[in-house]
């Protein structure tokens, strides 16, 4: 095993931490900071540097791409716009050819996250409110019970940080038996 491969998981791990510390925000409310944006990117330009200095730049153009698709899903309302950045920031953090699997990954995720909000949503629509709890935590179980009932907007950032984190989890294998990484 080489040194890198230690570089390339302790990188991976600062963007999973960075990922779940966007998705508390995106919880909290449905914003990802700007900043943590910029940091997924720039952990992706240090892990593409390391792997892939000759291909960088079409990791960049691949990530262009997906963006403008994205902010215009995110004009039109199907999506956040931090969402959309974040899910374009991701993909610098791995090779071009496993973008579909990461992508994949995070659709997965979301629509998993996006079927037990609609089945809250069924649950909770009918329900009267209950107090208000004076805990920090139950008050934001009551925001959130508040917009699950109304049909409000799903935390996609918890489906980027699941999805990420999957595609972690499942290259580690061949990353510890194989002289071939994709992290």
């Amino acid at each position: 095993m080489t040194s890198f491969l230690f570089i390339r998981i302790g990188l991976w791990s600062v963007a999973l931490l960075l990922l779940s510390l966007a998705s508390v925000r995106d919880i909290k409310v449905r914003l990802i900071p700007n900043r943590i944006v910029l940091s997924v990117i720039a952990l992706g330009l240090i892990v593409g540097l390391i792997d892939r200095p000759g291909t960088l730049w079409i990791s960049f153009l691949v990530a262009f791409v997906l963006l403008t698709a994205l902010v215009g899903l995110g004009h039109c309302n199907v999506m956040g716009m931090g969402d959309a950045k974040m899910i374009a920031a991701v993909t610098l953090l791995v090779p071009i050819d496993r973008v579909g699997i990461l992508l994949f990954a995070i659709v997965m995720a979301g629509g998993l996250l996006s079927a037990l909000y609609l089945a809250l949503n069924r649950i909770l629509k009918n329900r009267p409110r209950e107090r208000r709890a004076g805990t920090t935590f139950g008050r934001w179980l009551q925001r959130e019970r508040v917009r699950i009932a109304s049909g409000q907007s799903v935390p996609y950032g918890v489906a980027i940080l699941a999805g990420c984190a999957f595609y972690f989890i499942s290259e580690l294998p061949e990353c510890f038996s194989a002289t071939s990484c994709s992290l």
